[in-house]
């Protein structure tokens, strides 16, 4: 959900991705999320962009999916090693 303020526009789509949206602004920051074309629309790249420096620095991630994975029952099993502990947690309320 966007807050008051904030605007959202669609800024078209290039052969394999669509931008949605360009961008979303919010204070400081805006980011773009761009989603695959076709029958997986799947976010496939996200920009965020700082707007409080003058630079305008840039983070891109890039996404790429599988959607067929194959895993086996060792994937799954843990092995610890042999000098493994507990890690203790204390109640901060106390």
């Amino acid at each position: 959900m966007l807050a008051d303020g904030q605007k959202v526009q669609f800024d078209g789509v290039t052969k394999l991705l669509a931008r949605l949206p360009d961008p979303f602004r919010q204070d400081g920051l805006d980011w773009q999320v761009w989603i695959q074309l076709g029958d997986y629309p799947l976010p496939r790249k996200v920009v965020l962009t700082t707007l409080t420096d003058e630079a305008r620095p840039q983070y891109v991630a890039t996404f790429t999916w599988n959607l067929a994975p194959s895993f086996n029952e060792a994937a799954f099993s843990v092995v610890p090693p042999k000098d493994f502990g507990r890690v203790l947690f204390h109640d901060l309320k106390k």
